[in-house]
């Protein structure tokens, strides 16, 4: 098999078929129903709130953008602070005793 850009598939080892459907259908009619029933029966209530929260938590996590999260380290040392600006998650360096400054 050769496509167009040159490339040639001489060995197929694995072929997986894709299904495409809805992945947390379940998941949210389950939610759903449970606030309905809530709705419904005020002795369901409590089954309802905690079925809000686990839904809204489930929604959140999965459209939260983790690129913008920072996790703030203070560090004491030459050794330990090359250690951090070397990790490649690192943006910034703010000293806090100008005293000890080498720069």
């Amino acid at each position: 098999m050769v496509f167009k850009h040159g490339m040639v598939i001489t060995k197929i080892y694995q072929v997986i078929e894709f299904l495409p459907e809805r992945c947390f259908d379940k998941f949210e009619k389950e939610v759903s129903e449970s606030r309905r029933l809530g709705d419904i029966n005020a002795e369901k209530a409590i089954i309802a709130d905690t079925m809000k929260l686990i839904g809204n938590s489930a929604y959140g996590s999965l459209i939260m953008d983790k690129t913008k999260h920072r996790k703030i380290e203070y560090v004491e040392g030459e050794n330990k602070t090359c250690l951090k600006v070397n990790d490649p998650r690192f943006r910034t360096l703010e000293c806090l005793d100008p005293v000890e400054q080498n720069i």
